[in-house]
């Protein structure tokens, strides 16, 4: 994966260069600590190295808040569907927690964070839910969920 580093990395590049590192050092490890961000077309234009080694963050700004506005627009359309084993109450036998809810929401083309989910417990009964995602403190977007039951 290409990645531009917003800092120094030891061992693993310097701020502005543009690098191929490997997928999972930049997903776990580099973009969630804010040392690199992938290598796309727009991110490469924004964050250009100026002379004396700083990166035009104003730039970098605008082109983020972009980004989650996009973002927040795309989970906005998100249904999930769960079928999950439950009793005769409509109670699951497990929950569905943020993890699994930002995993699934990953799947669809919209990454998020679990913190990023209001959700105080996992979900443990069938239904339709409405939850919400912060996405910065003054931006929220919210999608649904349906949990079925499975039948067997």
């Amino acid at each position: 994966m290409q990645v531009i580093f917003l800092k120094n990395q030891q061992n693993a590049g310097r701020k502005g260069e543009v690098k191929k590192v490997a997928d999972g050092f930049a997903l776990n490890f580099l973009i969630p600590n804010k040392i690199a961000l992938p290598a796309t077309p727009a991110n490469v234009k924004t964050y250009s190295v100026l002379a004396d080694g700083t990166v035009d963050s104003v730039a970098a700004h605008k082109v983020a808040s972009q980004s989650l506005e996009k973002l927040a627009a795309a989970i906005r359309g998100v249904t999930l569907n769960f079928a999950e084993k439950a009793d005769d109450k409509g109670t699951l036998f497990a929950g569905i927690s943020r993890d699994r809810l930002a995993v699934e929401l990953t799947a669809q083309g919209a990454a998020v964070k679990p913190k990023q989910i209001e959700l105080d417990e996992p979900i443990k009964k069938l239904g339709d839910f409405k939850i919400t995602v912060t996405l910065k403190p003054d931006l929220k977007s919210a999608f649904r969920i349906i949990i079925k039951k499975i039948t067997a």
